[in-house]
């Protein structure tokens, strides 16, 4: 009897080591699968980053077109280059830094369409065209103001990224006399 009890102690030894082995299996075979996922899960997440950062942006620009077209249409004096430059310096003021001259790819259209003046202002090797006189066809005749605020921007994941262009165009109706 005392053979078949010391025999089921190292059984039960041995079963041990077999359960330790197992384990340490099993905790290394978890290990890779958490990498795995967690870069996963990393690359997401600088996605979305990086995708609300340019959403960000892109309503900063939004809003300083928006902001340059209303007080556009109520400034006075003649409508020359420097009325033209001051509603483009409120437009970059409104974009708080988005439109900075060392801003890649930016881009400041204004244009007064009763009078003709049109001043742009970009760091673009090649500007999108734009009407004569307009920095955009509305279809409209009468007098007003038109200001178009884009820059380039970049959603990035960690093996791809996309090139963006956020554009915002603004018209607001001239309301000083000419």
């Amino acid at each position: 009897m005392l053979k078949r009890v010391s025999g089921t102690r190292s059984k039960e030894r041995s079963e041990s080591v077999q359960d330790d082995n197992e384990s340490r299996r099993d905790s290394g075979a978890a290990m890779v699968e958490m990498a795995f996922i967690f870069s996963i899960l990393v690359m997401l997440l600088v996605g979305v980053v990086t995708s609300a950062i340019a959403f960000g942006q892109k309503n900063s620009v939004e809003n300083a077109a928006r902001e340059a077209s209303r007080y556009a249409a109520t400034f006075p004096g003649p409508v020359d280059n420097t009325w033209l430059s001051t509603v483009r310096d409120v437009a970059r003021a409104a974009a708080q830094g988005n439109l900075d001259t060392g801003v890649d790819g930016y881009y400041i259209c204004v244009a007064h369409t009763g009078s003709g003046q049109k001043l742009v202002d970009t760091n673009l090797t090649t500007p999108p065209p734009t009407p004569s006189g307009a920095c955009y066809t509305d279809g409209l005749s009468d007098s007003r103001v038109q200001v178009v605020a884009r820059r380039n921007s970049q959603i990035n994941a960690a093996f791809f990224s996309v090139d963006v262009t956020l554009n915002a165009p603004a018209t607001a109706r001239y309301e000083r006399a000419e």
